[in-house]
């Protein structure tokens, strides 16, 4: 997601302060989706934020740490190279690679749902279930006894109510 203090921080060709929300978009999202999208949006107005390579060489794989990957993002405020971004994503893929799975999203496309369909939830789906219970057992109880129509449908309604908020109070903190 892109805030209005970055578009501000953009449009206002504040460069210093661009490349350090970008930066700090690699520690908040690990996955780089972030930084993508503020990217792919300050490549419009800054074009010339990617700079040459200041021909610093990288480490090899086996010296790869996380605080090594916090010097990396450090080193991208002074060096916004294409080669220094692509290193970064490198070795925080595979450093954070278990906080990393935590963090992803799936890419697939959600099924196509009928309009009717809707996503209720196991507590929702239980609540309802006994609030519909002791609906049901109220205005049969009710009819059996001979009561009047006002009765059955007030008793309904209070029963339904008490039942249905303990209902939903147990499910709630049972989860």
């Amino acid at each position: 997601m892109i805030t209005e203090q970055y578009k501000t921080a953009v449009q206002s060709k504040d460069i210093e302060r661009v490349k350090i929300m970008l930066k700090n978009s690699l520690t908040q999202d690990l996955t780089f989706n972030q930084f993508k999208a503020m990217l792919d949006y300050t490549l419009k107005f800054l074009p010339n934020i990617i700079e040459e390579h200041d021909r610093e060489t990288f480490e090899s794989k086996s010296n790869w740490t996380k605080q090594y990957a916090s010097s990396l993002k450090n080193d991208l405020v002074d060096n916004f190279s294409a080669e220094r971004i692509a290193h970064i994503k490198e070795v925080q893929t595979y450093v954070y690679a278990d906080e990393i799975s935590k963090q992803k999203i799936p890419t697939t496309k959600p099924q196509h749902r009928p309009e009717s369909a809707t996503n209720i939830d196991s507590k929702s789906m239980a609540t309802l279930i006994a609030i519909l219970g002791v609906g049901a057992a109220s205005i049969l109880f009710g009819v059996i006894k001979g009561l009047s129509i006002i009765t059955i449908a007030t008793t309904s309604v209070i029963a339904s109510c008490v039942v249905g908020g303990v209902t939903y109070y147990l499910v709630k903190n049972r989860n």
